[in-house]
């Protein structure tokens, strides 16, 4: 048996969609569940995985250019091509999130530039 994929890399949703795929294709494939020391995983037959992990390789190229095209149709219709509208939209839909990756932002700033120019200052004066 071979690891086709690791459990904490998929969704509920996509668990399902990927073993509705391969009982689909008719390729036996077993999980073992998650645990203290790990997250999970497909395995499949040997003889199995080559054509499993292609199907995963197209199902994941259709997933991204699907996404992908999601994406592009909602920066025209919502965000009208402005980084700014698109900025405003992430504030309201999650702030909380928002402030906590500014802050960070902030303090990764600081750590490298205001940090190293205020150990200068004191070795110069």
């Amino acid at each position: 048996m071979k690891r086709l994929v690791g459990l904490a890399q998929l969704e509920s949703d996509q668990l399902a969609e990927l073993r509705a795929l391969l009982d689909s294709h008719g390729i036996r494939f077993s999980e073992t569940p998650p645990t203290l020391l790990g997250f999970g995983s497909i395995w499949v037959e040997d003889e199995d995985f080559p054509r499993a992990r292609e199907l995963l390789r197209q199902e994941s190229a259709t997933f991204a250019a699907q996404a992908r095209a999601q994406w592009e149709q909602e920066w025209r219709e919502i965000h009208k091509g402005s980084h700014a509208r698109w900025i405003l939209s992430r504030l309201i839909q999650r702030p909380g999130e928002f402030f906590l990756a500014l802050v960070l932002l902030a303090f990764f700033i600081g750590l490298l530039v205001v940090y190293p120019l205020l150990y200068l200052a004191r070795r110069l004066g």
